[in-house]
């Protein structure tokens, strides 16, 4: 198969001009459409980069012309994005008198982003100082020497004891010596031979001063991370403008039209559904529907992801199981008072392990509001604190366990499994962010059906380059391999990012802002390019492929094993597992359906297996079996 950057022709690569002159119009342009409901439905799916979701809201904006955003997910910056998408997709639904302004605020919400970012991160009180050396090393005023220079400053103005330990130390011990050797300076000479005798010391002196205050700040931050949840800002207002998580319930609830205190948006808001209608449950306790058609129910859904650092895994939002539970104080630090009043729904029996406080249990999805969701999946380590969360160890004795929720780019930064299935009912579009690729200058990239997905590469330039490979090989193989996916890779733009461009970028100027805010745009048009039909044939090959291998795995599975005999209604069944087995008139059906699944897969095989016969969209996926 050929790469694809073979099959590419030249293209005119936008100027850093004329991205900020497409940025303003386009701005002008979508802020002010109007967005009527399309017939048309489909899913998205943003990557997570701190900073770097000011790419956003054009791109989805864009969309919105053409679809209806029907499921809506993302990680850390991506799930921001997905709970503004969600709301403007909410109120174009609610809101008879102003449907379009809830897309309208998401595109002109760059220009506000552009002024207010280097206020949103604001730190904790005790952790102003080390915040201040952050900053200092980010500062787009500074490059080069000049913000190395205001780094060791920051950096010696917040431990001064132990700069001035490290330099009058040294001094000490050095010139002690000097005058040894040298003598007492009698004359004019003897003063200017000592002078200049110094000058290595003192400068050794101020290098071990500084790798001094280095060290005191290091043990200061060691000491102060765990108290705050391993982050120096918790997302919380500590300045006189709102921090992040203010700003961002505001704007949710501005861009969904509703009061900017009165009751928060939830997710029950845009499922249109109660959970309890979601559980619902057959005579015998088994789901009376399949979890497809439950989601199919949700007439706008969100996930997110997030990490649980605790137990070591992802999981998404909102939760499939009821286990955990939360502290009010706690979530009071962190989300304005409606949010919190609207999560304190069902009281837990158990108490806080260490205040003794009654624990609240997280709200069931009807009652999640959507500005948490987003918050604890961007809670990026060491910057913005995890979110902590209480749970009954089931593996121990039975106490409560403080859990810890960090960001959901740990786990997976891209989820684009999400909404997937097997044969899709309408396209899942994706925006990934990427660095810049080696041989092509284009800042937005979307593969053909036949060239593979080869230009997702990244360059490997010295130490920085290596460990920035292996950081994304750690976390993101899973979801680097998913957009690798013949018939899946099509549905999905690059947007590629300089340095100084999005992640722990800040303090990014209005200029480099709007330069983001363009290439959103501009992936925007490449997305609605999207050829569905093309892809329905794709992943109808690769569907039909993937079920047969499934269903012969199964068919072989069921003989060799003698499942059978194991499961014939006509047996009483002992043992573990029993539970799922107690009705005998439910093991009959299933009995029996399974009979018929299994005698298609005999004409199948006696069809030497038809979808197998013609070649198939290569590599071929795989199916795991994994917690949702």
């Amino acid at each position: 198969m050929p790469l694809a950057f073979e099959l590419c022709e030249p293209v005119r690569v936008p100027t850093i001009d004329d991205e900020l002159t497409r940025a303003e119009s386009e701005i002008e342009k979508y802020s002010r459409l109007p967005y009527q409901r399309p017939a048309l439905t489909c899913d998205m799916v943003m990557k997570g980069g701190i900073s770097s979701g000011v790419v956003y809201p054009l791109t989805i904006c864009k969309l919105a012309t053409k679809y209806r955003l029907k499921s809506i997910g993302g990680t850390s910056a991506g799930a921001i994005a997905a709970v503004l998408a969600a709301a403007a997709e909410y109120r174009r639904r609610e809101d008879a008198a102003s449907p379009d302004a809830g897309f309208q605020a998401l595109a002109a919400m760059p220009n506000e982003i552009a002024t207010a970012l280097p206020t949103l991160f604001q730190p904790h009180p005790d952790a102003t100082r080390i915040f201040g050396v952050l900053n200092a090393q980010i500062d787009p005023d500074h490059t080069g020497v000049g913000r190395l220079a205001r780094t060791a400053w920051r950096i010696v103005a917040a431990e001064k004891a132990f700069f001035l330990l490290g330099l009058l130390g040294t001094l000490l011990l050095v010139v002690p010596g000097l005058l040894m050797v040298n003598g007492l300076p009698v004359s004019g000479d003897d003063w200017g031979r000592l002078v200049v005798a110094l000058v290595l010391p003192l400068l050794l002196a101020l290098a071990i001063g500084l790798v001094a205050a280095a060290g005191g700040l290091a043990r200061t931050a060691l000491r102060l991370l765990p108290r705050l949840d391993f982050g120096l800002t918790d997302g919380a207002t500590h300045e006189t403008s709102p921090g992040l998580t203010q700003w961002l319930a505001e704007q949710i609830q501005q861009v969904a039209g509703l009061e900017e205190d009165g009751r928060p948006l939830t997710l029950g808001d845009l499922w249109r559904t109660l959970a309890a209608d979601a559980e619902e449950q057959g005579s015998d306790g088994q789901r009376a529907v399949p979890a497809g058609e439950l989601r199919r129910q949700r007439d706008i859904d969100l996930e997110v992801m997030t990490t649980d650092l605790t137990l070591g895994r992802p999981f998404r939002l909102p939760f499939t199981e009821r286990t955990f539970m939360f502290d009010e104080d706690e979530m009071s630090r962190l989300f304005p008072a409606p949010v919190v009043a609207a999560m304190k729904v069902r009281e837990a029996h158990h108490l806080h392990p260490s205040t003794g406080r009654r624990l609240w249990h997280f709200p069931e999805p009807d009652d999640l509001p959507l500005v948490v969701m987003a918050r604890m999946s961007l809670s990026f380590p060491g910057l913005i604190a995890a979110v902590p969360m209480y749970a009954v160890d089931r593996s121990g004795d039975g106490s409560v366990v403080r859990h810890l929720f960090s960001d959901g780019g740990i786990s997976s930064n891209f989820p684009m499994h999400f909404f997937d299935s097997l044969l899709p009912s309408r396209p899942t579009f994706g925006i990934d962010l990427t660095p810049p690729h080696p041989h092509h200058a284009e800042k937005t990239w979307r593969p053909d059906f036949d060239a593979g997905t080869n230009p997702r590469v990244r360059v490997i330039d010295g130490v920085g380059g290596f460990a920035g490979a292996l950081r994304d090989a750690v976390q993101n193989w899973q979801d680097n391999r998913q957009v690798a996916q013949r018939g899946y890779a099509d549905r999905v733009v690059a947007i590629r990012l300089d340095g100084d461009e999005g992640g722990m970028n800040l303090r990014m100027p209005r200029d480099v802002v709007l330069r983001l805010v363009a290439r959103g745009a501009e992936a925007g048009d490449k997305l609605l390019e999207f050829d569905w039909d093309t892809h329905r044939r794709v992943r109808y090959r690769i569907a039909t492929g993937r079920l047969t291998d499934a269903l012969e795995q199964l068919d072989h599975a069921y003989a060799a094993a003698r499942y059978e005999l194991l499961l014939n209604p006509e047996r009483d069944i002992e043992g573990g597992g029993v539970t799922y087995f107690k009705s005998r008139s439910w093991r009959l059906r299933d009995w029996q359906a399974t009979r018929q699944l299994l005698g298609l897969v005999d004409g199948w095989r006696g069809s030497s297996w038809p979808a197998l016969q013609s070649p198939r969209p290569s590599p071929a996926p795989s199916i795991r079996m994994a917690p949702e």
